[in-house]
């Protein structure tokens, strides 16, 4: 096991690198957990052959952590906080600060009410709502097809993957039930819920077929903590808007076929080392060479050898990498993260 310098970790006992729903849920936990102290957490993974996410804290037992996670959500229930805020979309109430949204007519009623929103996020200076909502993207209305017609998922974050059946969005039909959810639970079972010891799914409705995993793993039930903490994760992957795409760190597209992919490594990192990494150049040549993106000429060749270094002298020793996958209809698909393939950063290294 991981040798940890904090004396208090909380151990993901249930946690499979396999599957990125693990990945979101320690990256979301860190996050959480950093915003409410001013010394940061750590995330590591234990040796052996099935390595398990931890997160610890230098003055934090797991017990006060969980309870972290109960106050952030307990914040995020009252009535004025932003998960609450509905827009009238096609007649029916949908989540204001949801990034992909049914048909939007009127645009400036709609970004009027999203800066309101920013700017009372920005005055009370809470930066983890202020990232989370910047990772988890926007209605775009600046991007067109072919027709003219509006592309309105153009700056959403390809790690939403909230399925979209019946006008179904992510902040009204998934973020704000969580946090519902979480804040009825006490710091034990929050931390139970971590540890695997229980698994209850309200929100999915503990279905055989659940989609609380949000698309970070195959349908089945997801304890609401653990959907929670997973939804915070994508704070920690970045968004670079460009006139004509948006981006997302950790994430790979050639026309139809689409990856994620996540580093795991060695010691301790705290939250910012972990967006770091993410966001890096290196860690996106590695995975577009894992993947068989790039091309064969001298100079990528270059770039992922120099990638690769860069990796290992920052303690990553494998890659993940996320296949996704389409299901349902082809007008409104639900994309999901299939089983995780591992690829050595050390392999053909010299």
């Amino acid at each position: 096991m991981t040798t940890s310098t904090a004396p208090h970790a909380l151990e993901l006992d249930r946690s499979d690198p396999l599957e990125l729903l693990t990945h979101m849920v320690a990256y979301g936990l860190a996050a959480i957990v950093e915003a409410a102290t001013r010394t940061p957490p750590t995330l590591s993974w234990t040796e052996g052959m099935a390595p398990r996410a931890r997160v610890a804290h230098a003055a934090l037992p797991p017990a006060e952590m969980a309870g972290i996670v109960q106050g952030h959500a307990a914040r995020l229930v009252h009535e004025d906080a932003w998960p609450q805020e509905r827009i009238q979309l096609a007649g029916k109430p949908r989540g204001l600060m949801s990034p992909r949204l049914a048909k939007v007519d009127h645009w400036p009623e709609l970004t009027r009410r999203r800066h309101e929103v920013l700017d009372r996020l920005t005055g009370e200076d809470t930066w983890l709502d202020q990232r989370f909502l910047w990772s988890l993207g926007e209605p775009c209305y600046w991007s067109f097809g072919s027709r003219d017609e509006i592309r309105q998922d153009d700056a959403a974050s390809r790690l939403e993957l909230q399925p979209r059946n019946q006008g179904s969005e992510i902040v009204g039909n998934r973020l704000s039930p969580l946090a519902q959810a979480v804040a009825g639970r006490t710091p034990e079972e929050i931390e139970q819920a971590f540890r695997g010891v229980v698994c209850r799914d309200s929100v999915g409705h503990d279905a055989p077929d659940s989609r609380s995993g949000i698309g970070f793993r195959a349908p089945g039930p997801v304890d609401d903590v653990v959907s929670w903490c997973a939804l915070w994760g994508v704070s920690q992957f970045v968004l670079n808007r460009s006139p004509r795409s948006t981006t997302t760190a950790g994430n790979l597209r050639d026309g139809r076929d689409e990856w994620f992919f996540v580093p795991i490594w060695r010691g301790e990192w705290t939250p910012a080392r972990l967006r770091t990494v993410l966001a890096s150049a290196q860690l996106r040549a590695v995975a577009e060479e894992s993947t068989g993106r790039n091309t064969d000429d001298s100079a990528d060749a270059f770039a992922t050898s120099d990638g690769r270094r860069w990796l290992l002298a920052r303690g990553v020793k494998a890659l993940v990498v996320f296949p996704v996958q389409r299901f349902g209809s082809a007008s409104a698909p639900e994309r999901r993260a299939q089983r995780g393939i591992v690829y050595p950063i050390g392999k053909g290294t010299g």
